[in-house]
């Protein structure tokens, strides 16, 4: 299967401490790929590097065949290398169609640097139609953000980022203060959405990522302890003991 994200011997210091350690690890079409860990671990340090907040000591990163750590975060935004659920652009006076809108246009704009035709404004909004109904908010589409539920306004951010065509998404404790229901409609969406961008997720749910992820990786103090499906993972002595308290 092919590897659309790849790190190679990722290491980096915050003078005694050992951020990340020698990491290896990929993100492959179709998939999602569950990245836990205790807190501490360096998981926040890890996914920093990889969108190009913070610079890797020494390592590779790779994004769809390119080596992309020298470059900048925007310019690595530009690759199709996207993040979303901690920090949000949603406009609660705007609604939910306009600031999909809102997210193409801005993003063409500040990538292409050219003036939107009625031909090319007709194609983004055929664009931002396809990603609110990939993620099930087409019928509130002409609600404000701000009437939006917690829920739905999680289903919103996660449109933003669809709507940008991306190689690969990085969640960000998606679930966070959602409720059941919630939770198993963004699963639900989750699921679907991986076939058209893979993607990393961060969660401190064990429920969550045990039924949702393909794959899990186990960071602990800096160090890939393991990777392997959920029920590898759930057996391995190693994470048993280091992490998951068995």
């Amino acid at each position: 299967m092919t590897k659309i994200l790849k790190l190679k011997d990722l290491s980096k210091r915050f003078g005694a401490i050992v951020a990340s350690n020698k990491i290896d690890f990929n993100l492959k079409r179709n998939e999602i790929h569950a990245l836990i860990g205790p807190n501490g671990a360096g998981k926040s340090s890890l996914v920093k590097q990889i969108i190009g907040e913070i610079r890797q000591d020494s390592g590779e990163i790779w994004l769809n065949g390119e080596e992309i750590s020298h470059l900048s975060t925007s310019e690595r935004v530009c690759r199709g290398l996207a993040r979303t659920f901690q920090v949000t652009n949603v406009v609660g006076e705007f609604s939910v169609l306009e600031n999909v809108m809102l997210a193409v246009i801005g993003y063409m704009r500040s990538s292409f640097n050219f003036f939107i035709s009625k031909k090319k404004y007709e194609e983004l909004y055929q664009q931002a139609v396809v990603s609110l109904v990939d993620t099930e908010l087409e019928h509130k589409k002409d609600l404000l953000a701000n009437q939006l539920s917690h829920g739905e306004r999680r289903q919103l951010e996660l449109c933003l980022v669809l709507a940008l065509r991306p190689k690969i998404i990085l969640l960000d404790e998606p679930m966070a203060g959602l409720g059941l229901d919630a939770i198993d409609k963004m699963k639900k969406i989750f699921s679907e959405v991986k076939v058209k961008a893979p993607i990393l997720l961060i969660e401190h749910d064990m429920n969550v990522v045990f039924s949702l992820a393909d794959r899990i990786s186990v960071l602990v103090y800096g160090k890939i302890i393991a990777t392997g499906d959920p029920l590898t993972i759930k057996n391995d002595e190693q994470v048993q003991q280091a992490y998951l308290g068995i």
